[in-house]
């Protein structure tokens, strides 16, 4: 039974997410991470972590605790959707270069991944934000291309990860 309360927390935090609640999200995401500890988890779910560490950077809160979730499930998986969301928080907190780095390394994990080719494209290539709803510039398409192409140049290097 823990088990899917974990996970129905972690969905319920999802609902939240969506609906833009994201205090709610956060607490939500945080009792998940709770149950799984109280279960005696060794190795917690970097989903969880991940959610955790962007909803409490989006409610208002990028501190510390939430950049060390995000960087966290980081460690533990090389899942494109946990380093956008450490991309994200990164931007919250201010440092656009760290940003810019997760969001290349979930390119590389996952070259079509929608949401990080949307927030590479704000991004120029010092990682200063292009600014919100602009389509791609023609130096953010060109830093694209590059990603991509140096990420097809490395298969084996990508493998190993």
């Amino acid at each position: 039974m823990p088990i899917l309360s974990a996970q129905n927390c972690f969905k319920k935090g999802l609902i939240a997410l969506v609906s833009g609640s994201y205090r709610e999200a956060a607490d939500l995401f945080g009792q998940a991470i709770e149950i799984e500890r109280q279960r005696g988890v060794e190795r917690l779910d970097a989903r969880y972590l991940s959610y955790y560490g962007l909803c409490r950077a989006k409610s208002g809160n990028p501190d510390a605790e939430a950049l060390g979730a995000c960087q966290a499930a980081g460690e533990l998986s090389d899942c494109a959707e946990i380093h956008f969301n450490l991309g994200r928080v990164w931007l919250l907190c201010g440092n656009t270069q760290r940003a810019l780095a997760s969001f290349r390394h979930g390119a590389a994990l996952d070259p079509g991944h929608e949401g990080i080719a949307r927030k590479l494209s704000q991004l120029d290539r010092r990682g200063r934000d292009r600014g919100r709803g602009r389509g791609l510039t023609f130096r953010a398409r060109r830093l694209w291309r590059r990603t991509l192409d140096s990420i097809s140049r490395r298969p084996a290097a990508l493998g190993a990860r």
